[in-house]
């Protein structure tokens, strides 16, 4: 009997330690989840494996889409829950011809049999956007979702306004999808600040200097703005100017003379350390900034911040030789001073926006978590078991279920300047 009490005493005990153990565990996974564990739905030690699974089908869609018309297709995405590469497919007597010139890797593909080629589709965007035009729409955004097979019209308002009517009346022949975003909604914001991270672990000396990493806040001010750093870079012209490049909607065009903006880490309203002055911001024909760097006792580090999270490296170096990603369905991720860092999936490229200012094309479209002062934030992706990244874009806009940034390559080129990656 002794023997029995026992046991059930240390059976009771086990479990009591079990329970305590699993609401220690589900208050530290409460306080913070790896946001890519959260979009592909598995947990966070298993995400490095995911990244293998997602590189190799990108590979898969790259080996494929030379083969995918735009007559007899409607274009491919890639999904890393199924990890398959999914094929548009209008006509179905094509499929058993990219099998057999994929048959390596035919268990990843599934063919949808749809009704809109990517020639039609290609055809009706390009109709879209005149009109939005010719109807002056304002607060609108625009892109071709393959996943859907279908052009998405997303736009800043209720469902059923008077706003935008003969837009929308008008794009209805071309039977696109329309969603809504209430523009007095906006997404919660953490106001917890991040833990603090220990540079002195990466080898940084910071003794006499603060530093400003990517994603960091830059704040106006005069006029009060807040934006995010999106990455670091120098002039092309006078390689001793660097500049951080943020977004162009936080340059005040009316007074140049007021646009220094200082260092705002993540959690804080703002400091008195100024970063520098904005020389210069674009809205049209695409949304971004420049920043020059003040020379003082702050270190700009072309590292993007990850400073929430408890399993990987809390400052990310950036890998500039890895080629921008192209592919529906991939990861992108920002880093943000409001929302910190968010992801989600790339839904569309080559979208525009449209606002009382004219339209912008060339986007990146992503379905990611992002809010006021996250703008000019880093669009990224994960690389190398979560250890370094590769920027794609700056943010530069977005709604409810919708953040949108234009890539790199085009903000590199029109402000003539190259990118900095060592530390």
């Amino acid at each position: 009997m002794k023997n029995i009490c026992f046991s059930v005493k240390l059976l009771l005990l086990n479990l009591l330690i079990f329970i305590s153990q699993l609401q220690t565990h589900s208050t530290v996974y409460a306080q913070y989840q790896e946001p890519l564990a959260v979009l592909w739905g598995v947990e966070a030690n298993e995400l490095p494996d995911k990244l293998n699974d997602e590189r190799n089908l990108i590979n898969v869609d790259e080996l494929l889409k030379p083969l995918l018309d735009d007559i007899n297709f409607g274009g491919s995405w890639i999904d890393v829950k199924e990890d398959k590469v999914f094929i548009n497919t209008l006509n179905v007597s094509k499929e058993e011809e990219i099998i057999a010139k994929m048959s390596e890797y035919k268990d990843y593909l599934s063919f949808i049999q749809t009704n809109k080629s990517l020639n039609e589709l290609s055809s009706s965007f390009e109709q879209i956007k005149s009109l939005a035009n010719e109807n002056e729409a304002e607060d609108i955004y625009g892109y071709i979702d393959n996943s859907e097979n279908n052009i998405v019209i997303y736009l800043e308002q209720n469902e059923g306004d008077n706003k935008n009517k003969e837009f929308i009346d008008a794009a209805k022949q071309f039977d696109p999808i329309f969603k809504y975003g209430n523009p007095a909604d906006s997404d919660s914001v953490s106001d917890s600040s991040p833990d603090s991270y220990d540079p002195k672990k990466f080898g940084l000396d910071t003794r006499q200097q603060k530093l400003v990493l990517i994603g960091d806040g830059l704040v106006r001010l005069i006029k009060f703005a807040t934006c995010t750093a999106g990455c670091l870079a120098r002039d092309k012209n006078n390689p001793d100017t660097r500049y951080f490049v943020t977004s162009g909607h936080c340059y005040d065009k009316k007074r140049p003379d007021r646009n220094d903006f200082f260092y705002s880490p993540w959690g804080k309203l703002y400091t008195d350390d100024l970063v520098g002055r904005m020389v210069t911001g674009f809205l049209k024909p695409h949304d971004f900034g420049l920043l020059a760097i003040k020379e003082n006792d702050l270190k700009p580090l072309p590292m993007i911040r990850n400073t929430q999270s408890t399993l990987y490296r809390p400052l990310l170096p950036i890998n500039n030789s890895i080629p921008q990603v192209s592919n529906h369905g991939a990861h992108l991720c920002k880093s943000g001073h409001s929302t910190y860092v968010t992801c989600g999936n790339i839904k569309g490229f080559n979208g525009f926006s449209r606002d009382s200012k004219g339209m912008e094309e060339d986007l990146i479209v992503t379905d990611m978590l992002a809010d006021v002062g996250d703008s000019g934030g880093p669009l990224f992706q994960f690389l190398q078991s979560m250890s370094s990244t590769s920027i794609n874009g700056i943010l530069v806009g977005g709604n409810k279920g919708i953040a949108v940034g234009v890539p790199l390559d085009i903000v590199l080129n029109e402000g003539d300047i190259e990118l900095i990656t060592n530390v």
